[in-house]
């Protein structure tokens, strides 16, 4: 029999460490011969964590770690399920979700049912656990109504434990944490440890322990469903990612070659080092370095792109020196998820390190890829690159820093929808 029960359905997903939980409302068109509808922007990509991004011809796939949850509470792989996205359209689509998968749904999935509805778990490995409900189980009288939900794209995000929504509960402990005043300096490290942290990004990894994350290289949410960004109160300026290029003179010959011909002595005066840095925005060439960055294949009329499209920086010889493909921005861009919180840090550093955390906190909704190119045309996003080689006549030593950054005024321009709350 299937799970009639709500709070029954949502044990089973707390019970295989599920931290988020979305609803969508499948229409007759959402079965498994013309694929299930997950909207017509990009949003699903920051909404469900992927294993890997590919371009086929005029289409993107994105693999996913996708189960399916049974009535007795078990779950069974189905190990082709993929996101398809069309850029052309726009519009992505769940595909193979059945297809080698024993204990699949497939009465519910594979005909024109209507009223049925289908709940989508995320667990902080990045697995995604599914269960399917026709439109006569109780369940569908259970459900909260969805003007009190959070909705990113087509999703609904379904409170998993208690009556509390998870934007009340990252407040409320949003909240304790500001009231604490001055934290000590520290990480959490697996099995539930802390250790002391004296670096820089510390500010982040301090708040992720207070809220109990341990930092890892997952794109999956931070907390409930909500990805954590702690940023210092005195600059004005956010990292939002930090790729290396795949393309161009830069990768094919290596940093310290690309910083040799394109970069320049350390302003600073050390000897014998080499820097490559400054603000490097779309269509503007930098005077330092004599590269400008350029969107080819992306159509900001229309706000469409082509999967074969790259950002590019170009010398005046008009040479590709260094280049991220779309594919390799989207699968970075895949960790900035669909909902997020912007909170302000101190840092106080003697007679120890400590932090801060500001009562205003700035909440976002939604984004996708295009928002990101969107961004990168207005130069709201720049290159802002720390690449530094030293010992360069004798044996070469290279840091690589490519930093995509934001001012914290630009924020609200790579979501779709941003408020601002006072704890």
């Amino acid at each position: 029999m299937a799970i009639d029960n709500l709070e029954k359905l949502k044990s089973y997903f707390l019970k295989h460490g599920c931290t988020s939980l979305y609803i969508k409302p499948l229409a007759e068109n959402d079965n498994s011969k013309n694929q299930i509808y997950f909207g017509s922007d990009f949003t699903a990509i920051n909404i469900f964590p992927n294993l890997k991004l590919s371009a086929e011809k005029d289409i993107i796939k994105a693999a996913l770690g996708f189960e399916w949850l049974t009535e007795s509470g078990s779950i069974f792989t189905a190990p082709n399920t993929q996101l398809i996205f069309y850029p052309q359209y726009p519009e992505v689509r769940l595909s193979g979700f059945l297809r080698g998968c024993t204990n699949a749904p497939s009465s519910l999935l594979a005909d024109r049912q209507k009223g049925r509805i289908l709940f989508l778990g995320i667990k902080p490995d990045g697995k995604i656990i599914g269960y399917v409900i026709k439109h006569s189980n109780p369940i569908v009288r259970q459900l909260p109504d969805p003007r009190t939900l959070i909705q990113t794209g087509v999703f609904l995000l379904l409170p998993l434990s208690g009556k509390k929504d998870s934007r009340t509960l990252l407040l409320n402990a949003l909240k304790q944490i500001s009231d604490k005043g001055w934290i000590n300096s520290v990480r959490l490290i697996p099995g539930g440890g802390i250790v002391p942290c004296n670096a820089p990004q510390c500010g982040g990894y301090t708040l992720e322990a207070q809220l109990g994350i341990v930092p890892n290289g997952i794109s999956a949410p931070d907390y409930l469903g909500w990805e954590i960004k702690a940023h210092d109160k005195r600059q004005h300026i956010i990292t939002l990612m930090t790729p290396e290029p795949d393309g161009g003179y830069y990768h094919t010959s290596g940093v310290i070659a690309f910083v040799k011909r394109y970069g320049y002595n350390d302003l600073s005066g050390i000897p014998d080092r080499m820097n490559f840095g400054g603000l490097h925005k779309v269509n503007e060439r930098n005077t330092r370095t004599g590269l400008k960055l350029k969107l080819q294949g992306y159509n900001a009329t229309n706000n469409t792109f082509r999967n074969s499209g790259s950002l590019n920086l170009i010398s005046s010889g008009n040479n590709r020196t260094a280049s991220w493909s779309f594919i390799h921005l989207m699968e970075i861009w895949n960790r900035k998820h669909a909902l997020a919180a912007y909170i302000q840090s101190e840092c106080r550093e003697t007679p120890r390190r400590k932090y801060k955390y500001s009562n205003e906190i700035k909440l976002c909704y939604g984004t996708d890829f295009t928002k990101l190119l969107q961004a990168l045309a207005a130069k709201s996003i720049y290159y802002d690159p720390g690449i530094k080689v030293e010992h360069v006549s004798t044996s070469p030593v290279a840091k690589n820093r490519s930093q995509f950054r934001i001012h914290t005024s630009n924020i609200d321009s790579i979501y779709f929808r941003t408020e601002t709350v006072s704890l």
